[in-house]
């Protein structure tokens, strides 16, 4: 099982999206991982750069973090992912 702990600093509605959910839509779209890991790297390293007074990412720092994400994606729901998708 995963775990996260998640702080808001005002009232939310946080969903809960199950390996099982997400899955059929991997498979249906193998790009949806890439898209996926590209955007939790584009928010990682926006809070990071907030964290330490915007240090600003670089373009292969991005790449880098979006292709370890997708392989963690990929090692949870198997091969339904293709290729990182960055911008």
């Amino acid at each position: 099982p995963r775990s996260a702990t998640v702080l808001t600093i005002s009232a939310s509605v946080v969903f809960e999206i199950a390996r099982d959910d997400l899955l059929p839509l991997l498979q249906a779209n193998p790009d949806a991982a890439g898209m996926l890991a590209n955007a939790v790297a584009e928010r990682r390293l926006a809070s990071a750069a907030g964290a330490q007074q915007a240090r600003g990412a670089g373009h292969e720092e991005h790449v880098s973090l979006t292709a370890k994400i997708l392989t963690g994606i990929r090692r949870f729901f198997g091969p339904a992912g293709t290729k990182p998708h960055v911008e």
